[in-house]
């Protein structure tokens, strides 16, 4: 009888043990929401001339943690330079559990001249610093694959901040 009391402790401690580690890794967290100015330009092709004084834009977005690092998002965005337009950009993200690292991937949609048509596919990777459990910092370094083999690659260096709600 003895013997199984050691045994029996050891079964409970290992089988807390994923309890306690969800406790500090929290599981899906719902809503979050997200905020950004990007800044850039675009090199080859024979449109990448018109990006040459740079391109600066804002973008606001939502997204849903599902768990498992994924998280379906959908951001605004608003072009300020070489010219004024609105765009979307659909897309998921990947977070790496228990690191600041993450990556995405959106169609890149746009309506420059009032017609919406899709650019290009982006990809991006980026860092997080988390403030607080609802408020974080992030930076992140985007690229475009262009639709039209002639648009160029437009790159992009964004900062904002990301919350969760």
């Amino acid at each position: 009888m003895t013997t199984l009391r050691p045994l029996a402790l050891a079964v409970l401690v290992l089988a807390a043990a994923p309890a306690a580690a969800q406790g500090r890794h929290p599981g899906p967290i719902g809503l979050t929401g997200f905020a950004d100015l990007g800044a850039g330009g675009a090199v080859a092709g024979s449109k990448a001339d018109a990006t040459n004084g740079g391109m600066f834009e804002a973008e606001a977005g939502l997204g849903y943690d599902l768990g498992q690092g994924l998280r379906p998002e959908l951001g605004l965005l608003v072009g300020l330079a070489p010219s004024a337009y609105l765009g979307l950009r659909p897309g998921v993200r990947y977070l790496f559990p228990d690191m600041p690292f993450s990556f995405r991937l959106a169609l890149d949609l746009a309506a420059p001249g009032g017609s919406w048509r899709m650019r290009g596919l982006l990809g991006g990777a980026g860092a997080e610093l988390r403030l607080t459990d609802l408020l974080s910092v992030f930076g992140e370094a985007d690229v475009v694959v262009p639709v039209a083999s002639k648009a160029g690659f437009p790159f992009l260096l964004r900062a904002g901040v990301g919350f969760r709600l």
